[in-house]
Formats: structure tokens, C-alpha cells, sequence
């Protein structure tokens, strides 16, 4: 008899659990579809979030059917339909963890080269400097900053811009001016990251790019560089960037580089700066996370309007007060009350595991991106974006009769895993649009071991030698 009763409320509970199911599939589909209709009805609807957020109502849909469908059987077919929940679950959450540790994952299971994490890596720079006899700066980039006493700032990301609705579509400044701004403060003192064991100190120009302001006195300026953190010059003295090293071998150059642009901040460098200098060359970079980049920058409508529109500008370069008020706006807001790392992002300076990571973990974070980067792969060809950028920056140029040349950047991973689908696909483009492209990553192949142009032969920005190499590169290819 008690047996009797304590199966009827093992059932009751089961049946409990599949109506919470229900309700819960139910509220988020309507929530799907809020957004789905907030998007067509009262925004300039994006490709990709609608394809995200249809297919997220799609699966929510069938969810419901399926926990009706379950309902309406017997109550024996619902214990076992309760059992494949809890171990299809289980079996997901297993894969999330599995996604969310590569450097061990990848290595054991598909005898990959090992993936680690920042700090990982930055512990390995510290060993090696410490085998190798050379002082390491060990302070997190918080504590240089404080140790300049106000007087040092993060260096600014516009690329972390489209990664907030927030600030996607600019920043607004006192006097009511909206801008989206593409480079950093002027005349501002910014900290890079630490690759090679000093935290390299830069002095920003007139404009907040990396760049000697003398430069600008020149009545022809010969190169204008135009790329993400690689070109900017991470992390390395600015005396030994790309622009430097060219300037000193009687090229005058110029870098509107930063970190983490993608193709459209690219392009809108090219069109708001480059366009007034003129030069006789301009040297885009791509690199491998331009396609990560691009989704985001494609969600910014002012930022796709220097690709739709050939006369858009947001004359930047006659507005560098209110760039630099922006900015610090931006900055201000990210760093009041917080421990920061150089993409302004909240760091836990304790070692073991992170509250983000958890958090991470139980919202399927990394198993969610793999499904839509699928999905986007499927409906989206973003190579075609690509090569329409592309297209639009090669036309700009020509109005000042300029050269274009493309350069992929291979990171250090690339190279390891012998990787070149992305520098075939920006190559193979390139060559359909007749533009002239410079090949770094066989220069690197070649020279017999590439991991000596990289810190410590480790993953991270390229070191002194390897801008050196770099830069002599473009000087054969342009002198010819």
C-alpha cells in the first residue's frame, strides 16, 4: 500500500516537473517572439539576429510540443522521458565544461597542440624570462595603472563599442554630438599590454592613434597602415612598431591601427582619416578574428553606412574634442569602481575558478555560440561583406589615386596548425579584385622557426623582430 502511494507521488512529481517545462518553454518562446517583432517592427532588422532568434522560437516550439506529447502518455513513459531529459542535460552540461577548458580537452582527447588561457600564458612568459635571466613586470595592468597616479589610460578599443546596444551607435557628448569614435585621446598618455615583459607607454597623437605627432608635419606622407592590435603595435616600444620601423627606413608612415577593429572600422579609417592624408600606399591588414569582428560591427548602423554609403563620413577629423570627450565618457564609465584588464573587462585577481565562468557555464554560453556561428555559416556568407568592404575601401583610394595592398597577419596558432583558410580566402578575394597582397605568413614559414618572431615562442602579438620582419617585407614589396 505504501508502495501504492509512493509511486503515485513519484509520479505527481514527475508530472509537476513537465508542466514547469511547459510554462517555462512558453514564456521563452513568447519572449523569442517579442523580439523577433521588436526587431522588424521598430529597428533596421539584422540578418543575423533574426536567424539567431528564429531558429532560438523554432526549437522553443517544438519543446512545448514535445512536453504536451510526453503528458499525454502513460505515466510509465513519462519516468523514462524524465530519465532521457536528466541525461541528455547532463550529457549537454558536459560538453559546455568540455568547451569552456580547451588548453585540457583539446590536447587529451584530440592530441591538439595545447590551448591556454591569458593568464596561462602569461605565467609560461614568466618562467621562461625567469630561466632566461630577464626581468618580467609581474603587476596586473590595474596596478600600473594606479601607479601613474591618473595620469595613464587604458587603451581604448572601438571594437568594444558594438558589443554593447548601449554604445553600437556612438556615444553621446555634452554639447549633444553623437559619435562613434575610431580612435583614442589625443595627445594622452596609454598603456598596452604585456607580451614581452614590460608594459609598454605610449604617447597618442594629434588624432589618438600611435604615431610620432612630427609625423604630420610632413607635407607627403608615403604609408598609411591601416589594421587592429598587430598594427597598432601590441605590444611592443612604439619606437618598434610596423609605422616606426618604416619611417625610419625613409618611409613616411602613418598607423590608424587599433585594437580589435574589424573590416568596417577598417574601412571607416580609410574614409574618415586616410582620405585626408592622401598617401601614396595603404597597407590593410586583416587577421583572423576579422570575421568574429565583422558580426558585431554589422549590428552598428553607423558603422555599415560606410559601407551603403559612399558619401557618408562623420568628419572625425574636424571633431577631435568631441572624440576625445567620447572616449573618455566610454572609459569613465568602464573603470569607476572596477578592477579592469586592457579590453575593460571586470578581472578577479584571486587564482581558481571565476563566478564568470560558472555564470558562463550554466548559460550554455559556449555551446549557444558554436550553434549560431553553424547557423551563421549556413545563411550568412560573410566573406561576401568581405570582399564588398574590401571593394568599397579599394575605390575610396582610387579617388586620391593611391595603392592598395592586403596583408594577412597569421597568428601564432595558425602557424602552428598549419591554418591558412582564412589568409587563402582574403588572398583569393584579393586577387579578384586585382589588389596586391603581401604574403607574411610563408615569410614566417620560411624562416625556419617562426616562433622566434612571437614573445617568449609563445602565442601572443608579434615581438620586436617579428614587426622588423614585418616591415621589411613591405619595403621589398612596395620598392619594386
Amino acid at each position: 500500500m505504501f508502495s501504492k502511494f509512493k509511486t503515485k507521488d513519484t509520479f505527481l512529481k514527475l508530472d509537476l516537473f513537465f508542466y514547469s517545462c511547459i510554462a517555462i518553454s512558453f514564456i521563452i518562446l513568447l519572449f523569442f517572439i517579442y523580439i523577433i517583432i521588436n526587431l522588424i517592427l521598430f529597428n533596421e532588422p539584422n540578418d543575423s539576429l533574426l536567424i539567431y532568434y528564429s531558429f532560438s522560437s523554432i526549437f522553443c516550439f517544438f519543446s512545448l510540443i514535445f512536453f504536451l506529447y510526453i503528458l499525454n502518455n502513460q505515466q510509465s513513459r513519462r519516468k523514462k522521458f524524465f530519465f532521457l531529459i536528466l541525461s541528455s542535460l547532463l550529457t549537454i552540461y558536459g560538453f559546455e565544461i568540455f568547451f569552456n577548458f580547451p588548453n585540457y580537452s583539446s590536447s587529451f582527447f584530440f592530441n591538439l597542440p595545447n590551448y591556454y588561457s591569458s593568464d596561462e600564458i602569461q605565467s609560461l612568459r614568466i618562467k621562461k624570462a625567469h630561466e632566461q635571466g630577464l626581468e618580467y613586470d609581474e603587476r596586473d595592468i590595474l596596478q600600473v595603472i594606479k601607479d601613474y597616479e591618473g595620469t595613464l589610460l587604458p587603451n581604448f578599443n572601438p571594437g568594444l563599442l558594438v558589443q554593447e546596444n548601449l554604445y553600437k551607435e556612438g556615444i553621446n557628448t555634452s554639447e549633444g554630438v553623437k559619435i562613434f569614435p575610431i580612435s583614442s585621446m589625443s595627445d594622452s598618455k596609454t598603456i598596452f599590454t604585456n607580451d614581452n615583459g614590460y608594459y609598454p607607454i605610449i604617447q597618442t597623437d594629434s588624432y589618438g592613434f600611435s604615431n610620432e605627432k612630427s609625423l604630420y608635419d610632413n607635407d607627403k606622407v608615403d604609408i598609411v597602415l591601416v589594421g587592429d592590435s598587430y598594427v597598432e603595435g601590441l605590444s611592443v616600444y612604439q619606437k618598434n612598431n610596423i609605422a616606426s620601423n618604416l619611417s625610419n627606413s625613409g618611409f613616411i608612415t602613418i598607423s590608424l591601427a587599433k585594437a580589435g577593429n574589424g573590416p568596417l572600422i577598417k574601412l571607416a579609417s580609410i574614409k574618415e582619416y586616410a582620405s585626408s592624408i592622401s598617401p601614396d600606399y595603404i597597407i590593410w591588414f586583416f587577421c583572423s578574428n576579422d570575421l568574429s569582428n565583422l558580426r558585431y560591427e554589422m549590428n552598428s548602423n553607423i558603422l555599415e553606412k560606410y559601407l551603403i554609403n559612399p558619401k557618408f563620413t562623420q568628419n572625425l577629423i574636424m571633431k577631435q574634442e568631441y572624440v576625445d570627450e567620447a572616449v573618455n565618457i566610454y572609459i569613465s564609465n568602464k573603470i569607476i569602481g572596477e578592477n579592469i584588464d586592457n579590453n575593460f573587462q571586470s578581472v578577479n585577481l584571486k587564482s581558481g575558478i571565476r563566478i564568470e565562468k560558472v555564470v558562463t557555464i550554466i548559460k550554455l554560453t559556449e555551446i549557444r555560440n558554436h550553434i549560431y556561428k553553424f547557423i551563421i555559416n549556413i545563411f550568412n556568407n560573410e566573406y561576401e561583406d568581405m570582399e564588398k568592404i574590401i571593394l568599397n575601401g579599394k575605390k575610396e583610394i582610387s579617388k586620391w589615386e593611391g595603392k592598395l595592398y592586403v596583408v594577412y597577419l597569421p597568428s601564432f596558432s595558425e602557424l602552428e596548425n598549419n591554418n591558412t583558410n582564412m589568409r587563402d580566402k582574403i588572398y583569393s578575394i584579393s586577387e579578384n579584385l586585382n589588389i596586391e597582397t603581401i604574403d607574411v605568413y610563408n615569410e614566417l614559414q620560411n624562416s625556419g622557426n617562426y616562433k622566434l618572431f612571437f614573445p617568449f615562442e609563445l602565442e601572443g602579438h608579434y615581438n620586436i623582430e617579428g614587426y622588423k620582419l614585418l616591415s621589411d617585407l613591405i619595403i621589398r614589396k612596395i620598392s619594386k
